[in-house]
């Protein structure tokens, strides 16, 4: 039987412990489920829907108007709750350096639209649309949050 020294057995240990610990510290936090991806914070009592562009140069403040043919994916969030979006690590310089005023917009509405109809009336009924327009700077000092309402 082959007997080590306690001294490099504790060094043993130690080592992975360090890689075990830097391998976790290296990662973003994956048990609290924060990153910075975007986070929308529903403070209602009901169910939101909301959908922004990710055609970057496409339906961001000044670019107010909704896209004629109804998106794709709309996202949802329970009331009082909250619901990441999108990329759990977007490229958020990039994503700004595309954003003809450098204004992010998300659209928000109480009904989700399934029809090509709906979202015709939706769109031309702007007391239907709620949105938010956000720099860079606002987001990062909200933790990637955006309240709804503000």
């Amino acid at each position: 039987m082959n007997k080590q020294h306690p001294h490099f057995m504790k060094t043993k240990i130690m080592l992975c412990l360090l890689t075990v610990s830097f391998l976790f510290s290296s990662c973003e936090d994956l048990f609290s489920g924060s990153s910075d991806g975007l986070v929308i914070q529903n403070n209602t009592d009901k169910r939101i829907y909301n959908w922004y562009s990710t055609d970057y140069k496409a339906h961001h403040y000044p670019d107010t108007l909704l896209p004629a043919v109804i998106p794709v994916f709309f996202s949802n969030t329970a009331a009082f709750n909250k619901s990441g979006r999108g990329p759990d690590n977007p490229n958020w310089k990039k994503i700004f350096s595309e954003l003809p005023e450098g204004k992010f917009s998300v659209y928000f509405f109480k009904k989700h639209p399934k029809t090509q109809e709906e979202w015709d009336a939706i769109r031309a009924n702007a007391d239907s649309v709620y949105r938010i327009d956000v720099d860079l700077a606002t987001l990062k000092a909200n933790k990637y949050y955006i309240y709804y309402p503000e």
